[in-house]
């Protein structure tokens, strides 16, 4: 079983798709399945630990104990695991700013202008405190269950070209930024 863990914002979709569903062609996939909000969990839970031929894509938003265990044992009976993961912190935060703002989670090239003059600022902090926390559960996984870690900076991909233009500036994050640098300075996942 192949597993891939991945933060929003962290082109899992893609990596998703190209790299484990298009090159294991006939296996399970399940792409999200056990993420937060799902409500088959022991299903696929089931489903995912019947074969070796089977791969999912995890969100490690843990919602309850049975759920943090449930992946903990799929996390103990891959073959494989893939981390992703993403460099730059404040494109993150301003990408799942956006996400979340526009609904909107991939690239449906839907043309939108977006006015930043606005912006709640303690709810863009809140999303970038999020994230942040995340990448310490994340860094919690890998010191438990180490593999692969591949990061979107080092990818060959399509040009993305954003749909959306902007009237102002996003706000300033740089001391959350200077949080998330000393996580990777010593952060087993980023060195």
């Amino acid at each position: 079983m192949k597993v891939v863990i991945a933060l929003p914002r962290t082109g899992s979709q893609s990596y998703y798709h190209q790299e484990i569903v298009k090159k294991n062609i006939g296996w399970l996939h399940f792409h999200e399945a056990l993420g937060h909000g799902e409500v088959h969990h022991q299903q696929t839970h089931d489903k995912l630990l019947s074969t070796d031929k089977s791969s999912v894509k995890i969100f490690p938003w843990f919602e309850n104990q049975n759920h943090m265990d449930m992946i903990m044992d799929v996390m103990r009976g891959a073959s494989e695991i893939t981390y992703l993961t993403r460099r730059d912190f404040k494109a993150q935060c301003r990408s799942m700013w956006v996400a979340n703002y526009t609904g909107l989670w991939l690239n449906h090239n839907v043309k939108k202008h977006i006015d930043l003059t606005n912006i709640n600022e303690v709810e863009y902090r809140r999303h970038g405190y999020t994230v942040l926390n995340k990448w310490q559960e994340v860094e919690l996984l890998y010191s438990r269950f180490p593999g692969k870690v591949v990061a979107l900076e080092d990818r060959i991909q399509e040009p993305y070209l954003s749909p959306y233009t902007y009237t102002g500036e996003f706000p300033d994050i740089s001391d959350i930024d200077q949080y998330f640098e000393l996580f990777k300075s010593k952060s087993t996942i980023f060195n």
